[in-house]
């Protein structure tokens, strides 16, 4: 589906001479990337608004999607596995999230050894390239450092909040791991590739 839009919206671009032909390729990759971005934040706010968790699903979405540019991680081979994946991890977390802050069962050294793991295995394995976007060793260096910084600010501000934004605390803490755990499927998928 996002393909055929993005096919579309280039072909009607290319039919009014806007573009030319050699360019529709690129055009449809641009607008796959736009359309799929937009599916992803009308399915967070979505699911935001049937959890009635609208301003934690932003946040969800702004800091899962900063994260992944800089750190990689599994992607799905079509466009609406991808989108249905991200949908199922979205809910699963912010689900997760309304839980653990209505029973407060969800303790600080828990969500201390959350922290710790996904900034570790981040600090380890990111980023995770991606076959299709391959980076060159400056892009490697400078998205390992912004992954490692990223995952150490929002680590500090998710303990701050602790005690003033359980909710939005306990979001950031499942949102690294989350993130972390999709770079430790790449890594484990690769290598039992390599034996």
């Amino acid at each position: 589906m996002i393909t055929a839009i993005s096919k579309r919206i280039s072909l009607f671009l290319y039919k009014n001479n806007v573009i030319d032909s050699e360019d529709i390729e690129i055009y449809m990759y641009g607008f796959e990337i736009i359309v799929s971005t937009i599916f992803a934040t009308l399915i967070i706010l979505a699911i935001g608004i049937l959890l009635r968790m609208v301003a934690l699903s932003i946040l969800y979405l702004i800091i899962f999607s900063s994260l992944r540019q800089m750190t990689g991680g599994y992607h799905a081979d079509t466009y609406f596995k991808c989108n249905l994946s991200f949908g199922i991890i979205s809910f699963c977390i912010l689900v997760l999230t309304r839980i653990l802050s209505q029973d407060h069962v969800y303790s600080l050294n828990i969500h201390l050894l959350f922290l710790l793991f996904s900034t570790l295995v981040i600090i380890v394995y990111a980023p995770v390239e991606n076959p299709n976007k391959p980076l060159d060793e400056k892009q490697k260096r400078k998205n390992h450092i912004c992954s490692i910084l990223s995952a150490i600010i929002l680590s500090a501000v998710s303990c701050a909040c602790f005690t003033c934004n359980y909710s939005a605390s306990i979001l950031i803490g499942l949102t690294l791991f989350i993130v972390a755990m999709l770079i430790l499927i790449v890594k484990m998928k690769r290598k039992g590739e390599e034996k």
